[in-house]
């Protein structure tokens, strides 16, 4: 008998369990839909307050599409100033759903606003490689190499430019020697060397976006100071 009861008992936990954690979960529906409406409004820090309860409720994101409110409380922050913030709940997203780009252009941008180049780029060849034909990824692609390119210039290294390990890169890697060999790619480190002007290699990737796809992946494989291409 004692037996029998506790599996009875048991199975009264385990729905009282169940219905918990579906109040929780219509909670957290509730209060991610309203934090949505204030995001589409513009008020951004309401938006916040209805996404922390919305977490709160659901602290596993076990809802379907939860990398939504991640993303979008992300933006919020972003909107805000709050970039640290901004910063751990796009990696979430991220983590959440990696082969969703929208979350990486997001984590992008707000390494953008702190001017962090370097993490920007790295974000994006994330992106480039889920979708390589991607418009808005290859734009900031650009925008990105520019302001690297313009601080190379400046004398200001970063981890691209110490190219460190990057002879071996050269000859282990076949993207990386196919990128080395491709024309358009000779054509521009060409002319930046007997220049040392940046005008061609903007020019280049304002005509042809996914020239900056290819670029991106050689300047951030440390080749172009190994290769003698990014001294300028």
């Amino acid at each position: 008998e004692r037996e029998g009861g506790g599996g009875c008992e048991d199975g009264v936990v385990r729905v009282f369990k169940a219905q918990q954690l579906a109040k929780q979960h219509d909670l957290a529906r509730e209060d991610t839909a309203n934090g949505d409406r204030m995001f589409q409004d513009g008020q951004h820090a309401a938006a916040i307050k209805f996404y922390d309860k919305a977490e709160r409720a659901d602290p596993d994101a076990t809802l379907p599409d939860s990398h939504l409110l991640y993303s979008n409380r992300a933006a919020c922050l972003l909107e805000l100033g709050r970039f640290t913030q901004a910063v751990a709940d796009a990696k979430r997203c991220c983590g959440m759903k990696p082969k969703w780009v929208q979350g990486h252009l997001l984590l992008a941008r707000v390494h953008e606003e702190t001017k962090d180049y370097v993490a920007m780029l790295r974000v994006l060849l994330k992106a480039y490689d889920i979708d390589p034909a991607h418009d808005v990824c290859l734009t900031m692609m650009r925008d990105c190499l520019v302001q690297l390119l313009i601080q190379q210039k400046e004398g200001k290294p970063n981890a691209f430019t110490t190219g460190q390990g990057a002879a071996a890169r050269m000859q282990q890697d076949p993207e990386i020697r196919e990128l080395l060999r491709d024309p358009s790619v000779q054509r521009v480190l060409d002319t930046m060397n007997r220049k040392r002007d940046l005008t061609p290699l903007v020019e280049e990737m304002e005509a042809d976006l996914a020239f900056c796809g290819r670029f991106a992946k050689l300047y951030a494989s440390g080749v172009m100071v190994a290769g003698g291409g990014g001294e300028m």
